[in-house]
């Protein structure tokens, strides 16, 4: 059974700005510990670290949750902005959108709006 997930960050801390739009699929492959990634983009314009920030963003979601045993995880779109989004927004934007996906939380997972620093619980 395949989840639909989406999430976008769009927020100005001081003077920095934090924008990423994701749209997944995600399928849980039971009993069978792997981790399938396919990644399509809108254009061919994004650059190869967001797709290993895209990656980052699916193994720590699978470290949070440990009932998984492997992922198919499909990135439909990706939106970014150049300055705006950075590895660490698209990382946490994946992430925000697999909890989305599969209707759960990371206690902890935030995005201080009093710093403009990410938190990423151990």
């Amino acid at each position: 059974m395949s989840s639909v997930g989406f999430y976008q960050i769009k927020k100005g801390v001081g003077n920095k700005g934090y924008f990423c739009e994701v749209h997944l699929t995600m399928e849980e492959i039971p009993n069978k510990p792997t981790i399938l990634l396919l990644v399509e983009y809108e254009s061919d314009d994004h650059n190869f670290i967001f797709q290993k920030a895209v990656e980052a963003g699916v193994y720590y979601f699978l470290s949070k949750n440990k009932n998984f045993t492997g992922l198919k995880v499909k990135i439909k779109k990706l939106r970014l902005i150049p300055v705006d989004s950075t590895f660490v927004v698209v990382m946490f934007s994946v992430i925000m959108a697999l909890c989305n996906a599969m209707d759960t939380k990371i206690e902890g997972l935030s995005l201080n709006l009093e710093t403009g620093f990410f938190e990423f619980p151990k």
